[in-house]
């Protein structure tokens, strides 16, 4: 069984902490999931939800550069299923 993509629309919203250094945010919005299975075991599957997800993280900016370390945790609801993601990211702003 394979993920053949998920894709998130979320307003994120959040205040910023640590002396303007860190963001901590939650976020809120619909998640699709396209899903196939294909196998010896399990019949031809093919299956796509659209449902809600929530999700909370933190953006911490390293020292006065441009690099940003964060991180976030995402629920998804789906109707079959719960998806659980962590999401772990370093980032540039220019």
């Amino acid at each position: 069984m394979a993920y053949d993509a998920i894709v998130r629309l979320k307003l994120v919203a959040g205040r910023e902490i640590a002396d303007g250094r860190g963001l901590l945010f939650g976020s809120l919005g619909v998640a699709y999931s396209g899903l196939d299975a294909v196998g010896e075991f399990v019949a031809d599957i093919d299956d796509s939800q659209t449902d809600w997800m929530v999700g909370i993280g933190y953006d911490h900016r390293l020292g006065q550069s441009d690099w940003t370390l964060g991180g976030e945790y995402i629920y998804h609801n789906f109707d079959d299923f719960d998806y659980d993601l962590v999401q772990l990211r370093l980032q540039y702003r220019f």
